[in-house]
């Protein structure tokens, strides 16, 4: 991601937080920073074969937290986005140079979670379950988080998807609060 594209991300979220009264986020009281961070991974590309097309996939997690003078969540918003780019057994890529890429939350129900998840829920309920999760936490608070095979123990009623990057962005965006 473009270290030009956050700042203009961050202050998109800031606005939609002001404008929709941080409403799932607890009260503030006194002075309030907002940061921004992600995590970006291509850990799950795949080369091409001589028999099988590749995929390039990078994940990126997005969060975006106020946190209040005690450093406390008091909203989040987390996101995430999942480029595949296929590329041919001959080298080339297949995938339209113009695909618009959309966040997890863009897709909404279209991203297909929910029939595959243990728990019923679609991406955008569990990272909601998340963010509800993480409201009044500290970065100490994640930092000592029990995840077991990158899922959360304190979590696991309400989201089963891996949450070690969105964890590692949230614990970004507190350290670039300002």
């Amino acid at each position: 991601m473009s270290k030009k594209l956050i700042p203009i991300i961050a202050i998109v979220l800031l606005l939609t937080m002001v404008f929709t009264g941080c409403s799932k986020g607890a009260a503030a009281t006194g002075a309030t920073k907002m940061g921004f961070g992600s995590v970006t991974t291509i850990a799950k590309s795949k080369n091409a074969a001589a028999d099988k097309d590749g995929v390039a996939q990078s994940y990126t997690e997005l969060a975006c937290v106020v946190i209040d003078e005690n450093g406390k969540i008091v909203n989040i918003w987390i996101d995430s986005i999942q480029a595949n780019i296929a590329i041919g057994i001959d080298g080339t890529i297949k995938t339209a140079l113009d695909t618009k890429v959309q966040t997890k939350r863009e897709l909404g129900d279209k991203y297909g979670m929910k029939a595959s998840s243990a728990l019923g829920k679609e991406w955008y309920e569990q990272a909601d379950a998340m963010e509800k999760f993480l409201i009044g936490k500290t970065k100490a608070d994640i930092e000592a988080m029990k995840l077991t095979e990158g899922k959360s123990d304190d979590m696991k009623a309400s989201v089963s998807i891996t949450v070690t990057n969105y964890l590692a962005a949230v614990i970004e965006a507190i350290e670039n609060a300002k």
